[in-house]
């Protein structure tokens, strides 16, 4: 079968992919960016787009430590969520996003909640980050799998009484060869974002946050709880 691939080097990544990821064309991304950007991009149309490959030119050698480069993590983690995703890109339980500055939240309706998608942001400006990226799979019942670096994940229910939704527990972790190794279990400063409780119940909130940290993906199993 034949499809139209954009071999892509420019800076509107999204806007172009877009224009491609069409019912009657397969999405392929036979060449673009490495490095974080190249990182970014890969889970964007993966995640997004139902992309069934993204293929960074120079992957040998455009990193200082072959294999330890951005590029490299991110393919870690893509290979260890790779059973999830094509399960959740047949299913539509999945989203990607990619943020930077001047794009730096995005809402995404999946499953039973709307998912607010932030970058990461620190406690003072200096500590903000200028780009992230992340994958988002609704893997269950009031359930999710969140991987990716930067980025900040709120929930809110769409349900039509509007109830508050909190994180009955956040755990980092792993697969391996399919199954879910968990890591630490994250609370306190590490999923707080704002303290101003009452303003957040007024907003049906809980100033909760699913985080990841850093420029190196990883993975966060979320699970959730409404009151």
């Amino acid at each position: 079968m034949d499809f139209f691939s954009p071999d892509i080097y420019l800076p509107d990544f999204k806007t172009i992919t877009q224009q491609y990821a069409r019912s009657n064309n397969p999405m392929f991304i036979p060449e673009s960016f490495a490095g974080n950007e190249g990182a970014s991009n890969a889970f964007y149309v993966i995640g997004q787009l139902k992309s069934m490959g993204y293929s960074p030119f120079g992957i040998e050698t455009r990193e200082s430590v072959p294999g330890k480069g951005p590029i490299s993590n991110a393919y870690k983690v893509l290979g260890q969520l790779a059973p999830l995703i094509l399960d959740a890109q047949s299913k539509g339980t999945i989203a990607g996003v990619s943020l930077n500055k001047t794009d730096s939240v995005q809402s995404i309706k999946l499953g039973n909640y709307t998912l607010k998608v932030e970058l990461q942001s620190g406690r003072r400006e200096k500590d903000n980050a200028e780009t992230g990226y992340g994958i988002l799979i609704n893997t269950g019942f009031d359930e999710y799998i969140i991987a990716g670096a930067n980025i900040e994940v709120s929930f809110f229910s769409t349900a039509p009484n509007n109830p508050t939704v909190g994180l009955a527990s956040v755990f980092e972790g792993t697969f391996e060869n399919g199954n879910w190794i968990p890591g630490r279990k994250l609370n306190g400063d590490e999923i707080m974002k704002n303290y101003d409780f009452a303003g957040e119940a007024l907003k049906n909130g809980t100033g909760t946050v699913a985080r990841l940290n850093g420029s190196n993906p990883a993975i966060l199993k979320v699970k959730l709880y409404k009151y």
